[in-house]
């Protein structure tokens, strides 16, 4: 657990760095910020000891004062390493060293730094140097240890001395005590031009998978979570990058849940400060789908991406240039031109941390974004090991270094909830330590738009992204359901002919259109933790959004159908229908239960407006449950978490016949009888139950016009009131729900637990049931032990709109 102590340890750091300072005056300029034109060269991690490797040399002259730095990849708290620093300033010199090392500068100067003892400035001939008030300061946190000294003793007195006057030096390290050579970097001048320095881009996944008022609080700021089991979540991680202005890439937050959920929060604005002030970067985002290029066109993926735009407008959110989508899927037709390209490898073992290097598409720049999982990157002591070494090596090969001319990147972040930064300490000390680390730049906004430039377009469509499926396993996701190419294809058909108005005329009339859309893309929402076989859940959940479609379809043109042989859902099974002009309801016959319900305002100043009442929670979500109590030959059921929609009872398994506009569902064991008839205004459901059951219950999924919760500020939309035998649920100036019961009623929604969420989580608190329900969903709870009645009725107000 992260706690006070953890953060003592990490001040504890700086605190231990001041004791290993030299002695320095206050008129010493040794702490004036390094800054990237100091940086003179790199040095490859070559050493056996990574508390004696030096990585990067810098030097500036501040007065009268020669300043070196050295970065070593690693400072112990107590220094394990002599320094040597060979430095030629004048004719003449000596090439020899007092350890088993040649030096490869005639030096004139030589600057002893033992780990313990007495520092030392000798001359060619191993004499004292007089004048050279050396100062040194070593940084166990930062890595690092600066010498000072006056560079007028370095010269002779009869040189002028010029304003930046050109010395060169050579730096050794032995293990303390020892003249066995461990590193020694290449000679380097003090008025070289600075190398390419190591290009470093944030991006995280996962940042925000919030569907439930719980998810939604301890994904921002949650206890006894992530990976060392104590404070976590996305608000650390944000409060961390403000503090030390560092840029974050967040390649999922514009999913449509995520923003739903930080609005719940109460914490868009949050995020839109941090994006104005260029802090944060947000692609929209493009699910896992994959595409058969021969019978897919990029009008699909655009399809795609408007919707998701819509939503992001609809919250208040600019478009700008970026994608964020899985590896292969490039739309050239759509007008972002920056893709985060996510790329899954199925690799068992974790994938070392390395470099990537950003290509060009036509008019595309692409940046490759490993998703497999590495080793933790941030820590109480600053970045791991790895993640320094791997910044080496984008620095070593970057443009103009050791003559490469690739331009990579190295994408740091990850999957947010499994990672250490978003522990508060852990990513502070970790962006302090690159921020005091010039060569080390992380992208901005302006850059990474500018990454593209000089690199060579690739002008074949779609040959590349074939070749490009040849190299990556594609057909991998953890997200993707167990869908055809066939299937897909003809969904995102159906779903473009709603959202593009082949059917409506008015935006206003596709609501229904835009809770198949929310289907579909529920089948993609990137959770945490993700389970295997979350794909093959998944697919059991297709067929909602064809009964959505076909719901749509009603919705364009109501009329009467009572039948008991449709297949909406299109998986071989036959469902009951029963609408009028103004009420559509979809029952599936083996639960005997209502899985959609839909109602038009017929009476209102909009009649074209239909609302949603009933749906199944994997509308919105599945997979959230444990994994090991899914049941995949379940259908409809395999994830028991999953309320399936209204009058549902546990254990009962029915068959359904028709009587006109009726329908009577009877229990295989003639135990109970339910009877739907729809009403003038909704509908009512009779209950005759057999003597030998001392009672029974039944659940109702309210879902009350689920698209608003993509509107802002929807929460205050929502008004509810509960009383023994019934409740009312209005959606602010819209439709009034009233349900009434015989028997006994209760219920529990997704506002029950508002008055928690403005604090972190809290572990020792009971949450109300109703903390854990998905949104938008209301479960209703109905008890009895004699028939009953229960009717729902649908009110529309004055204004939809």
């Amino acid at each position: 657990m992260v706690s006070s102590r953890s953060f003592l340890i990490f001040c504890s750091f700086f605190i231990i760095s001041f004791y290993l300072t030299g002695c320095i005056p206050k008129s010493e300029e040794i702490d004036v910020p390094w800054e990237y034109t100091d940086l003179r060269g790199f040095d490859p991690a070559d050493s056996l000891r990574n508390t004696q490797d030096i990585i990067a040399v810098y030097s500036r002259i501040r007065g009268e004062k020669l300043q070196i730095r050295l970065d070593l990849l690693d400072h112990s708290i107590l220094p394990e390493y002599d320094l040597y620093i060979a430095i030629d300033s004048k004719p003449g010199g000596s090439k020899e060293l007092p350890i088993q090392a040649t030096s490869d500068l005639d030096w004139d100067t030589l600057v002893i730094v033992p780990s313990s003892g007495n520092f030392q400035v000798l001359d060619s001939k191993l004499n004292p140097q007089l004048g050279s008030a050396l100062y040194i300061q070593r940084d166990s946190f930062l890595d690092t240890i600066i010498l000072s000294l006056n560079h007028h003793a370095l010269i002779s007195p009869l040189m002028v001395l010029p304003k930046n006057p050109r010395l060169l030096f050579q730096t050794f390290s032995t293990s303390a005590g020892s003249s066995t050579l461990s590193d020694q970097t290449d000679p380097i001048s003090t008025t070289s031009l600075p190398p390419s320095r190591a290009k470093a881009l944030f991006a995280f996944w996962n940042t925000y998978p919030s569907y439930t008022p719980a998810t939604a609080l301890r994904r921002w700021s949650g206890a006894h979570t992530g990976p060392m089991g104590g404070s976590h979540g996305l608000s650390n991680l944000l409060m961390a990058a403000k503090s030390a202005n560092i840029p974050l890439v967040l390649l999922d937050l514009r999913f449509l849940s995520s923003l739903s959920g930080l609005d719940f929060m109460d914490k868009l604005d949050v995020i839109k400060d941090m994006e104005k002030l260029g802090l944060l970067i947000l692609p929209e985002y493009l699910p896992d789908l994959i595409i058969d290029w021969e019978t897919t066109t990029d009008s699909h993926l655009d399809s795609i991406l408007n919707y998701s735009r819509r939503i992001s407008q609809n919250m208040e959110f600019s478009p700008n240039a970026y994608v964020s989508a899985p590896a292969g899927l490039y739309s050239y037709t759509d007008k972002a031109n920056i893709y985060f390209s996510r790329v899954f490898l199925e690799e068992k073992i974790p994938i070392r941390l390395q470099p990537t290097y950003p290509s060009r598409l036509l008019d595309k720049t692409i940046i490759p974004v490993l998703m497999n999982h590495h080793e933790q990157q941030a820590s109480l002591e600053g970045p791991t090991l790895e993640v320094k070494q791997a910044l080496l090596e984008t620095a070593l090969y970057g443009p103009n270094n050791y003559s490469s001319a690739e331009n990579p990147i190295l994408v740091l972040g990850g999957d947010l909830p499994a990672s250490t930064w978003g522990i508060s300490p852990m990513a502070l000390a970790t962006f302090y330590y690159l921020q005091k680390h010039p060569w080390v730049q992380i992208l901005t906004n302006h850059e990474i738009l500018s990454l593209g430039q000089g690199l060579e377009k690739e002008d074949t469509y779609p040959n590349d992204i074939k070749n490009e499926r040849q190299n990556i396993n594609l057909s991998y996701s953890p997200y993707q359901p167990s869908i055809s190419l066939e299937t897909n294809h003809a969904l995102l058909t159906e779903l473009e002919k709603c959202q593009t108005g082949d059917r409506f005329e008015e935006e206003s009339q596709t609501t229904i259109c835009d809770a198949a859309w929310q289907a579909y893309l529920a089948l993609f929402s990137p959770i945490y933790p993700v389970a295997q076989n979350l794909p093959a859940l998944r697919t059991n959940y297709i067929g909602q959004i064809w009964s959505l479609i076909e719901a749509s379809k009603w919705a364009e043109s109501p009329a009467y159908q009572s039948t008991c042989e449709a297949d909406p859902d299109r998986d071989g099974q036959s469902e009951c229908i029963l609408s009028t002009t103004d009420v559509y309801i979809q029952f599936e016959i083996e639960s005997g239960s209502i899985t959609y319900t839909l109602f038009k305002n017929a009476s209102s100043s909009d009649s074209s407006y239909t609302h949603q009442v009933i749906a199944p929670s994997s509308q919105f979500i599945t997979g959230m449950s444990d994994p090991n109590s899914w049941n995949l030959s379940n259908g409809l059921s395999s994830d028991p978490a999953v309320i399936t929609g209204g009058f549902i009872e546990d254990g009962f398994k029915y068959q359904a016949e028709l009587e006109g506009q009726r329908i009577i569902f009877t229990s295989l064991d003639g135990q109970i009888q339910k009877t739907f008839q729809l009403t003038s205004s909704g509908v009512l459901a009779e209950y005759k139950i057999s003597a030998q059951i001392p009672s029974i219950t039944t659940h109702i999924s309210i879902a009350h016009d689920p698209w608003k919760r993509f509107l802002p500020g929807w929460k205050e939309q929502y008004n509810h009131v509960t009383f023994p035998n019934g409740l009312e649920w209005q959606l602010k100036d819209n439709l009034l729900l009233q349900i009434q019961t015989s028997a006994s009623l209760s219920s529990s929604d997704f506002l029950d637990s508002l008055q928690f969420l403005s604090k972190m989580e809290n572990p020792n608190l009971d949450y109300p049931f109703g903390h854990f329900l998905p949104f938008p969903i209301t479960l209703i709870q109905i008890q009895a032990n004699e028939d009953f009645t229960v009717t729902i009725n649908f009110i529309a107000q004055i204004d939809d709109k």
